[in-house]
């Protein structure tokens, strides 16, 4: 199993790191607050006896977290992908 995957030096993860723009932070952000917001009005539904609908917003709240965050981690990495031949 040993080799498998590479092995990445400090250097190369810091140029990664360094690659990427404002936007993708911006969005990653938004979806980590969409995603809390989300699992906190789910639990709050849980917790007080809400309507369902209560639950159906909280848990549709959090997947569109998951669906920026990953939209936008996705973009980045397509667009800084190595050329194909």
């Amino acid at each position: 199993m040993v080799g498998i995957c590479p092995v990445l030096s400090c250097r190369d993860l810091a140029e990664t790191v360094s690659m990427v723009g404002p936007c993708t932070y911006r969005a990653c952000y938004l979806g980590i607050a969409l995603y809390i917001c989300g699992f906190v009005i789910l639990g709050a539904a849980f917790q007080m006896h809400l309507s369902i609908w209560a639950l159906v917003m909280g848990w549709a709240v959090s997947m569109v977290g998951t669906m920026v965050a990953t939209v936008a981690i996705c973009a980045f990495l397509d667009s800084h992908r190595a050329p194909e031949d």
